[in-house]
């Protein structure tokens, strides 16, 4: 671990935001030697805090937190491309806590109503209220935890591979990143809910109930994936940030 943290390249050092290499000292108008993309690529000045942190109107407070968002969540390769990484606002931290909250609702009423559903195959009665409060503090707590968790991982694999990806860097990407948890939660609420409504109205029987579970198991999987490749996005385009 030593020996890699030696290898971490100076906060000072222009690095080649496409291949990491060392651009210390070359002309802005050179190319890297190492993979020929321009130096002026990756200059400090294309770097920039989100517009959700940014002063200007730009349609108010509202209007600058949905240019965020949807940049986030849409076009997550440039705006990590673009994002100021050596900072920590208290709207990068607001930003992450708003989501984790429509996540964590999100997930608990999926939650909520999947466990009603099945206490009721079984006769059990539960609140259906009470267990939804109960999981939106359980589910954010874990969101809060893994994300934890994760960023931890990632500055220390970064320090091992001698890469500049400090706590504080990963922490401001994965406040961000936390958009991303919206996707698997509407479409787990969607599909619990959808599957109570056929319940109900009578378009589908019992038998149903595997491939109903078949298809969340499914939804499970998909949803680690695409998690986990938001993530890498948003780590690969910041581990070699100038600024």
């Amino acid at each position: 671990m030593t020996r890699a943290a030696a290898d971490i390249p100076a906060d000072n050092a222009l690095l080649c935001e496409n291949c990491g290499y060392n651009l210390t000292g070359l002309p802005p108008d050179g190319n890297c030697p190492e993979c020929g993309r321009p130096v002026a690529d990756s200059l400090p000045q294309l770097r920039h805090r989100a517009t959700w942190e940014q002063t200007e109107p730009l349609g108010g407070r509202m209007g600058r937190f949905f240019l965020t968002s949807t940049a986030v969540l849409f076009r997550p390769s440039r705006f990590y491309r673009t994002l100021a990484t050596r900072l920590s606002t208290p709207r990068e931290r607001l930003f992450g806590r708003i989501y984790f909250w429509i996540a964590s609702m999100l997930f608990a009423t999926a939650a909520a109503f999947h466990l009603d559903w099945f206490l009721k195959l079984t006769g059990t009665r539960f609140p259906l209220i009470l267990s939804w409060l109960i999981l939106v503090i359980l589910t954010d707590g874990f969101l809060v935890g893994v994300t934890s968790l994760a960023a931890r991982l990632s500055s220390w694999e970064a320090a091992y591979r001698g890469l500049r990806l400090p706590l504080n860097v990963v922490r401001r990407g994965m406040n961000f990143h936390t958009i991303h948890y919206l996707p698997p939660g509407l479409l787990a609420t969607t599909t619990v809910l959808g599957y109570q409504w056929t319940l109900h109205k009578g378009y589908f029987g019992a038998d149903s109930a595997t491939v109903y579970l078949y298809l969340l198991c499914g939804e499970i999987i998909l949803s680690a994936g695409y998690l986990f490749w938001t993530y890498w996005i948003a780590m690969r385009n910041m581990m070699y940030a100038n600024a």
